[in-house]
């Protein structure tokens, strides 16, 4: 079977370049990730999907797909695959493998926030963003903040982009509130914990 992912990323070359970026920011967005085909149909199917939503005041309100496609499943299965972890440990420079996966569908009024019982163990988070349009003054974007609330690092919503970002013990994340300028658009992207 043919990898989902676009081929320059099966350039040695490229992913060393890579690793050199990520070690000296500790985070890194790889554009144009996947093949063209394969985002546009994953992304298609997930902006058509029925969805449930998981509201909890004062920690979320999220929504994710009721049922995922054949199309979907495939980049599950990707990110749970020996070719991710050998894509991500190449850059992180440590063995590491896929441990926990969400999909995720944000819409106007979606939202995380830190709590003290969201404590996430530390590694790296992998998002795979399959937002195929967005404004960016809509927010929804991924804010990673120390324990002074500082922020470290802002994942801003890319189409066809994974993102890594190293999570030290000490760093929190959230999702800023998706406003208004949203309108009807969703953002949408596979968020998976590497360790």
């Amino acid at each position: 079977m043919d990898s989902i992912v676009h081929q320059q990323y099966a350039l040695k070359n490229v992913l060393y370049a890579a690793a050199t970026h990520f070690e000296r920011g500790k985070s890194i967005q790889l554009q144009q990730f996947l093949r063209p085909e394969v985002f546009a149909q994953a992304s298609r199917e997930l902006l058509n999907a029925n969805v449930r939503e998981l509201y909890i005041p004062d920690r979320c309100r999220v929504h994710s797909p009721k049922k995922i496609s054949a199309d979907v499943s495939g980049l599950v299965r990707w990110l749970r695959s020996k070719e991710a972890a050998e894509l991500v440990s190449l850059i992180v420079d440590k063995q590491v493998r896929c441990k926990v996966i969400g999909i995720f569908i944000m819409t106007h009024g979606d939202y995380t926030v830190l709590h003290d019982q969201n404590q996430e163990l530390f590694g790296y988070d992998v998002i795979l963003d399959l937002t195929p349009d967005w404004d960016n003054r809509a927010c929804g974007y991924h804010s990673y903040v120390d324990g002074n609330g500082a922020e470290l690092v802002r994942v801003a919503p890319a189409m066809n982009a994974l993102t890594i970002v190293k999570r030290d013990k000490n760093a929190m994340k959230f999702l800023k509130y998706v406003n208004h300028h949203a309108g009807n658009d969703k953002r949408i992207f596979l968020q998976a914990r590497f360790a």
